[in-house]
C-alpha cells in the first residue's frame, strides 16, 4: 500500500499494488484471469502488477491529489520496472482517467459484474507503463508540464 501526500503534505490518497500471480489466490481482482488472454502479460509475468484500492479523500479530489497520485504510480513503476499494470475500475473513473488525464488505457474485454452479490460494474484495464515512461520523459524534455 502507498499513502500519497496532497497539496498540503497531508496523507490525501492511498493505492496497492502487488505482483500479478495469476495461478494463486494472492489477487486484488475479482477476475484476475482476464488477462491471461493477453500475449504480452504472460510474456513480461514479472514485470506486471495488479493495481486497485485507489481512493482520494473527497476533500482533496479538486486538489490535484489526483496528479499527485499518478506521479507516485510513475515513480514506483518506474523504480521497479514494471511494464504493464492491471486493474479493474469504475467505468466512470476509467474514462476520467482516459479523457481527463490523457492515460493511454486498454480496455481488457467487456465490463462485467462485481462479485459477491454486489450490483456494480468493473471495466478490466491494461495500462502500459512503458508508454507513459516514454511520453512523460518527452514532455519533460521539451519542458511541456504533464
Amino acid at each position: 500500500s502507498y499513502l500519497v501526500e496532497n497539496v498540503d503534505g497531508e496523507y490525501g490518497a492511498t493505492f496497492e499494488m502487488v505482483p500479478y500471480q495469476p495461478h494463486t489466490k494472492n489477487t486484488l481482482l475479482e477476475f484476475p484471469e482476464k488477462f491471461l488472454e493477453y500475449d504480452y502479460i504472460l510474456e513480461s509475468l514479472g514485470s506486471v502488477m495488479e493495481m486497485d484500492k485507489l481512493t482520494v479523500n473527497l476533500s482533496d479530489r479538486k486538489r490535484n491529489t489526483l496528479d499527485n497520485v499518478l506521479e507516485s504510480i510513475y515513480l514506483v513503476t518506474k523504480q521497479q520496472n514494471i511494464k504493464y499494470l492491471i486493474a479493474e475500475f469504475n467505468p466512470v473513473f476509467f474514462r476520467a482517467l482516459k479523457i481527463s488525464f490523457g492515460l493511454k488505457l486498454m480496455k481488457a474485454g467487456k465490463m462485467r459484474e462485481g462479485g459477491d452479490g454486489h450490483k456494480y460494474k468493473l471495466q478490466p484495464a491494461i495500462v502500459s507503463m512503458e508508454e507513459i515512461w516514454k511520453e512523460y520523459e518527452m514532455k519533460h524534455k521539451s519542458g511541456v508540464g504533464v
